[in-house]
C-alpha cells in the first residue's frame, strides 16, 4: 500500500510503486482461496456466508469514500469533468470501473486529477474474482484437491500467456481480469500449499535468505521499474514472486517476519484498505483546486493528511461493519444493495444529464460554454489515422476563397474563426491543418506523412490562384521543446539543436515557398499555453467584479517562446507576424479567461472565441497594410 501510494504522489524513487497492487492481488488471492478452503474442509462453506463477509469488508468504507469524493466533484467539477466522473462512479456501483478505464485511458497517462475514482480498477478485478472463484471451487472442490490444483495451474497459465496474445503494457491487458487472474492465482496456489503441507519447514537460514529475497525482489520493482515498464508482463512476475516467498517464508523467527508483525506496520496493515481508498482521492481532488505542480514536501504531507480520513474510516466504518452482529445477514444485503443502487443512480443521472450544468450560472457557465474547439474540427482536421489529399480539404463558406490557413491543430480554430469574419465580405479560406504536424519540408523518402501532406497542400495553393493569403500557425513550443503539461512553473526541456534547426529551417523554407508563388504569408505566433486545462480554471473565476482569469505568467510565456521570438530576424522581410500574447498578456500576467470568456478549450489550444480575437487583429493588420 505505501509504494502504491508514493507512486500516485508522483515521488521519483518510487516510479514502479505500482507494483504494490500487484503484491495486494498476490496477498488476497491467498486470504481469499485460505478462507474458502478452511470452509470447505469443515463443511461449513457457503455463498452467502462468504459474500456476507466480502460485503462487510469492502462496501462500506467504499461507500462512505465515494460519498464524500461525490461531494467534492459537485462543488468543484465543471459540467465535463462531472460526467465523466459520473460515469466512473456507475462503473464502481457495478463492479466494472476496470473495464470502464480499460476503455477511457491507460493508467500511466492519465491526469489524475480528472479521475478521482481511477485506482477503483484494482477493486473491479477483485469484485470480478470474488464472483467467479467462490464459485469455481465450491463446484470443483467434489473433483479433489489434486483435479482443483491442476484446474488453477492450468488456468494460470492460460491467464499469463493472454497478456503475450495481446502485448505487455496494453491497457486492455493492464486492467482486465483475464490478464491479470494468474497474480491472484499465485496467492491461490500458495494457500493450497500451506493448506496441505502447512508452514514450509525450510532450515533458518534459508527462509531468512527467501524471505528476505521476496522483499528484495518486490523493493527492486518499486526503485527499478516506471510507466516504461511493460506491464503487465515478465517483469511481474518479480513482485508476484516476491510476494509468494514472504508468504511462504516470513515465518514469525525471520527478520522479514519480526519487522513485518512490528506494531507500526501492523497498524498500517489494519488501515491500508481505507488508506488505499482514500489515498487517491485525495490527491487527485487537490490536484484539481492546484494550478501549479505542487512540491514534493506538500505531496509528503497530503500522503499523510491522507490517513487521517484512513483511520476514521477503519474505526467508524470499517470495524462496526465487519462485526456479525452489527446488522444481521439480510440487513447487510439490503444495505448493501441499496447503496450500490444509489451509486449507480447518481452516476447514470450524471452521465445522461451532462454533468448537471445547472449547477453553474453567470460568467462560469458562460466561461463554460465558450470554452469550445471549431465545430469543423472532427470532419475538416487530419491526422496519420483520418487522412486526406489537400484536393479534399475543407473550404469556408464560399466557392472561390481568398485566404487559407496552414499548420497543426493549433490552425483549426484560427481557420474557422477567420472564415467567420470573412463572411460578411463574400470571402472565406481554405483549411489545412494535420495533427502533430510540426513544420516540415521538403520531403524525403524517409519522411513521413506530415511532410508530403504539406507538400501536397503547397502544391495545391500554387494552383490556386484565387488564394492570395496564406495564414501559417503551428504549436511551436513543441516543436521546439518538450510539453508543458505538469512542469508549471518549471520549463521544459528543449529539443536537441540539429531537431530544432531542421524544423526552424522547413518553417522559413515553408514562407520562402508561399512568397514566391505570390501569396502573403502571416504568421501567427503560439498563443499562450494555459498551466492546466482552461476548465479546471473556470473554479477560480470571481463572484463579483471583472470575471478574468489568469494562466501563466507574461515573463515565463517570453522565455517559453524565447526560440521563436529570437529568431523573428531571420524570416522574410515580407511575412507579417501576430503575436496572441499582445492581445492576451498584460506586463505580469497572461489571461486564459477574459471577462467570462474561455480563449482556450484545453492548455494549448485556443478556443473559438479566443481565435476570434487573434482573427479580427490579423484583419485589422491586413487592411492598414492596404492589401
Amino acid at each position: 500500500m505505501i509504494p502504491v501510494i508514493l507512486f500516485h504522489a508522483g515521488f521519483p524513487a518510487f516510479g514502479g510503486g505500482f507494483v504494490g497492487v500487484d503484491v495486494f492481488f498476490v496477498i488476497s488471492g491467498y486470504l481469499i482461496a485460505s478462507i474458502i478452503i478452511q470452509d470447505l474442509d469443515a463443511d461449513r462453506f457457503t455463498l452467502a456466508r462468504f459474500y456476507e463477509r466480502r460485503v462487510r469488508r469492502i462496501l462500506p468504507a467504499l461507500f462512505f469514500v465515494t460519498t464524500l469524493t461525490t461531494v467534492f466533484a459537485w462543488l468543484w467539477f465543471v459540467p465535463r469533468d462531472m460526467k465523466d466522473f459520473s460515469s466512473s462512479l456507475f462503473a464502481v456501483a457495478t463492479f466494472s470501473s476496470n473495464i470502464f478505464f480499460g476503455t477511457k485511458t491507460g493508467y500511466f497517462d492519465t491526469a489524475i486529477e480528472l479521475q478521482p475514482l481511477l485506482h477503483t480498477w484494482s477493486l473491479g478485478i477483485e469484485e470480478q474474482y470474488y464472483i467467479v472463484f467462490p464459485i469455481f471451487l465450491w463446484l470443483a472442490w467434489r473433483l479433489g484437491k489434486p483435479a482443483v490444483v491442476a484446474a488453477l495451474g492450468l488456468g494460470w497459465v492460460i491467464s499469463f500467456g493472454l497478456i503475450y496474445v495481446g502485448s505487455p503494457g496494453n491497457v486492455y491487458v493492464f486492467y482486465l481480469l483475464p490478464t491479470r487472474a494468474w497474480e491472484l492465482g499465485t496467492g491461490a496456489l500458495g494457500a493450497f500449499y500451506l493448506s496441505r503441507f502447512g508452514l514450509v519447514h525450510a532450515p533458518a537460514l534459508a527462509a531468512q535468505s527467501l524471505a528476505a529475497l521476496g522483499v528484495g525482489l518486490i523493493g527492486f520493482a518499486v526503485i527499478m521499474f516506471d510507466d516504461t515498464t511493460p506491464f503487465p508482463g515478465a517483469a511481474t512476475l518479480l513482485p508476484v514472486l516476491g510476494a509468494l516467498l514472504i508468504i511462504l517464508f516470513a515465518r514469525t523467527e525471520t527478520a522479514v517476519g519480526t519487522v513485518l508483525r512490528s506494531r507500526i506496520l501492523v497498524g498500517i496493515g489494519l488501515i491500508s484498505y481505507s488508506a488505499y481508498l482514500w489515498h487517491f482521492p485525495v490527491i487527485a481532488l487537490s490536484e484539481y483546486r492546484e494550478v501549479s505542480q505542487h512540491s514534493d514536501l506538500f505531496m509528503a504531507m497530503l500522503c499523510l493528511v491522507s490517513l487521517l480520513p484512513a483511520w476514521f474510516s477503519w474505526r467508524f466504518i470499517e470495524k462496526p461493519f465487519r462485526q456479525q452482529n452489527f446488522l444481521s445477514r439480510k440487513q447487510i444485503f439490503a444495505f448493501s444493495a441499496g447503496g450500490l443502487c444509489l451509486m449507480a443512480g447518481i452516476g447514470a443521472l450524471g452521465t445522461f444529464n451532462n454533468g448537471f450544468p445547472d449547477r453553474f450560472s453567470g460568467h462560469k457557465l458562460q466561461a463554460i460554454k465558450t470554452a469550445q474547439s471549431s465545430p469543423m474540427r472532427d470532419k475538416c482536421h487530419f491526422s496519420d489515422t483520418n487522412f486526406a489529399s489537400a484536393n479534399d480539404s475543407c473550404k469556408y463558406f464560399v466557392d472561390d476563397p481568398g485566404w487559407a490557413v496552414l499548420g497543426d491543430s493549433h490552425t483549426v480554430e484560427m481557420g474557422y474563426a477567420l472564415a467567420k469574419e470573412l463572411e460578411p465580405q463574400d470571402d472565406g479560406i481554405y483549411h489545412f491543418s494535420f495533427s502533430n504536424c510540426s513544420p516540415t519540408y521538403p520531403a524525403t523518402q524517409h519522411s513521413g506523412r506530415c511532410a508530403h501532406w504539406t507538400e501536397d497542400v503547397l502544391r495545391f495553393l500554387d494552383e490556386e490562384r484565387s488564394v492570395t493569403n496564406v495564414v501559417l500557425s503551428y504549436r511551436t513550443t513543441t516543436a521546439f521543446s518538450l510539453d508543458h503539461r505538469g512542469l508549471y512553473p518549471r520549463m521544459p526541456i528543449e529539443l536537441g539543436d540539429r531537431l530544432q534547426i531542421e524544423r526552424w529551417d522547413s518553417l522559413l523554407a515553408i514562407m520562402d515557398h508561399l512568397i514566391a508563388h505570390e501569396k502573403k504569408v502571416y504568421f501567427i505566433l503560439q498563443a499562450p499555453e494555459s498551466p492546466v486545462d482552461v476548465q479546471r480554471l473556470i473554479q477560480f473565476i470571481p463572484q463579483s467584479g471583472k470575471a478574468d482569469v489568469e494562466g501563466v505568467t507574461t515573463d515565463w510565456w517570453a522565455e517559453r517562446n524565447s526560440f521563436v521570438t529570437s529568431r523573428l530576424h531571420e524570416l522574410p522581410e515580407a511575412v507579417e507576424v501576430i503575436d496572441p500574447s499582445n492581445l492576451f498578456c498584460d506586463k505580469k500576467m497572461c489571461r486564459v479567461i477574459d471577462n467570462g470568456t474561455s480563449l482556450y478549450f484545453d492548455d494549448n489550444h485556443i478556443s473559438v472565441a479566443g481565435a476570434g480575437k487573434i482573427a479580427r487583429a490579423l484583419l485589422a493588420r491586413h487592411r492598414k497594410l492596404g492589401i
